[in-house]
């Protein structure tokens, strides 16, 4: 009896770590999809984070120009008017210059202003004109190139800190001179690549406008200008021409030397000459 009561207790004992371990297993394998489904989840979030910057990057870096030819009949007015709607949307003239010609009074303005506000400014400035004989505007893409100096730049530093760290470690004079010479050449591509860079971000981020307007000239005003400059151009020329024998004299008094030096010289020879016939004719 004693016997049957100790194999029962471990048979009993038995059941339940058995038992323990079923639970047990059942209970790992019961976690292992959840630890699937939040490892599936962070991977989906971060390829959509990815993709969120992807997109972020894809904006393209466009380059703006735009150019507005038109007449007008009051110039000083026209004038007033553009420069009113720079500085009210915050653009500045980077050239500008005046021209005449016989039938017209020109000026162009060469505008630069921020990229987001362009189309602002050329519908202030087309407000209110009838008609224009030019009004183009482009948009060139650079991303390409943008984005090709961009990593280019970033590979040429990175590529300078490895020679610029082998200098440090250089044992000999011939190791510190090849060294130091690709060390100039990478350092003139980067100065190259970030003066490119540098131009075509303030191309994207400043838009270009030229503006010319006109005013026609009047025939009657054009006629007595003409006249008027005529006259002008004559009177320049009587006082060139003085000028210019003013600053010869002593070449024209020797030319008028000579000339009465042979004046007297044929006029003695034509009194000879009468005196010998004289005779002849009286015998």
């Amino acid at each position: 009896m004693p016997v049957y009561g100790f194999r029962n207790i471990l048979l009993l004992g038995c059941l339940i770590v058995g038992c323990g371990k079923i639970d047990e297993s059942t209970h790992r394998t019961s976690q292992q999809p959840e630890a699937h489904a939040d490892a599936h989840h962070v991977a989906n979030l971060d390829d959509t984070h990815i993709s969120e910057e992807t997109s972020s990057t894809t904006n393209p870096y466009l380059i703006r120009r735009g150019t507005l030819v038109f007449p007008t009949n009051d110039r000083v007015q026209s004038r007033h008017r553009i420069t009113s709607a720079i500085q009210q949307h915050r653009g500045f003239l980077a050239d500008e210059h005046q021209q005449r010609n016989h039938t017209s009074l020109s000026e162009t303005l060469t505008i630069r202003i921020e990229a987001s506000r362009f189309d602002d400014l050329v519908a202030a400035i087309s407000q209110g004109i009838e008609q224009f004989d030019v009004r183009e505007i482009d948009a060139t893409d650079v991303s390409q190139e943008f984005i090709d100096l961009e990593a280019r730049l970033t590979t040429r530093k990175d590529t300078e800190q490895r020679y610029r760290d082998l200098l440090k470690q250089a044992n000999s004079i011939d190791e510190i001179l090849k060294i130091e010479a690709h060390l100039d050449t990478i350092r003139g591509e980067i100065e190259s690549s970030e003066s490119r860079f540098r131009f075509l971000q303030n191309q994207i981020q400043f838009s270009s406008l030229t503006v010319t307007f006109y005013e026609p000239i009047v025939t009657s005003q054009h006629f007595m200008r003409r006249f008027s400059a005529s006259l002008a151009r004559g009177w320049f020329a009587a006082t060139e021409f003085i000028i210019a024998l003013a600053s010869i004299w002593p070449v024209l008094m020797l030319i008028g030397l000579v000339a009465w030096l042979l004046q007297t010289y044929l006029r003695k020879e034509r009194t000879r000459y009468d005196n010998r016939r004289q005779p002849q004719q009286a015998g």
